[in-house]
């Protein structure tokens, strides 16, 4: 819990993935089991903690989890629900921190207007893995043209563009060299422009703010990967809902908030 205005709060959101089934209409088989449908989705993840003043998790404040297989809009109402619960509103500084899906960004201002956070106290953060992976992605995708030496000799220069935060320089490279067509996000220089105050990680670290998702990845992959996700495992979907909850209240060590 923010208990004090000096906490740093960091908010870091996330999707995983898992199988729900659908009844199939019909007469069951012999036996009385019934067919069922089963597909994909992503329910997403959120996690609150506090920072250090060394910029690390405080870990003397346990951490929020929690997540929803509602849409966008259900886990941003939770995560609302939650900074503002335990005194996130009220913090010194309120990070928001993922990768570069609309879905976060889309709803980034309205969150820190709904929690009257001030705009210099609210930071916006895009994993800095997710953006150094998209380089290597680039990279890639060159490789047949300028061999594996240059390629990775290319590849630690804009990293240490990106880790200085000159992002202007990465766009017109990638402006240059252009990018794989084949993702559901935005490609080119467009991604990064539309990204780049978000990517400021020099000054990020200055700040002795956090600049990586590793919280979040870490509770997708022990709420949703080790207990809801795995070979034939299929879930009604007010199961999965509500098993996500207790694994996440569970993992958090905020069991007793149950009771």
């Amino acid at each position: 819990r923010a208990r004090r205005a000096s906490c740093r709060v960091v908010a870091a959101v996330d999707g995983g993935r898992l199988q729900v089934r659908t009844p199939a209409p019909g007469r069951p088989r012999r036996g009385g089991r019934r067919h069922f449908f089963t597909d994909w989705r992503e329910p997403k993840i959120l996690t609150i903690y506090v920072l250090g003043e060394d910029g690390r998790r405080d870990r003397s404040i346990p951490s929020i989890i929690d997540g929803t297989l509602g849409n966008a809009d259900a886990l941003f109402e939770l995560l609302r629900y939650y900074l503002w619960c335990h005194g996130g509103h009220q913090a010194s500084e309120l990070t928001l921190i993922g990768d570069a899906a609309d879905w976060i960004w889309n709803r980034s201002e309205q969150l820190r207007k709904d929690l009257g956070v001030p705009k210099d106290r609210y930071h916006e953060i895009v994993d800095y893995f997710h953006a150094a992976e998209r380089l290597s992605d680039l990279s890639k995708s060159t490789q047949a043209k300028w061999g594996e030496e240059s390629r990775i000799s290319w590849l630690h220069e804009q990293k240490r563009r990106l880790k200085a935060g000159d992002i202007e320089a990465i766009e017109r490279v990638v402006s240059v060299v252009g990018t794989r067509k084949n993702t559901d996000m935005s490609t080119g220089a467009e991604y990064w422009s539309r990204h780049r105050e978000r990517m400021r990680y020099a000054h990020f670290r200055s700040l002795g703010l956090a600049v990586g998702s590793g919280a979040v990845e870490s509770s997708v992959r022990r709420v949703i990967n080790l207990r809801l996700k795995g070979a034939s495992v299929a879930w009604l979907e007010e199961h999965a809902e509500g098993m996500l909850h207790l694994r996440a209240h569970a993992k958090s060590g905020r069991w007793p908030d149950l009771e």
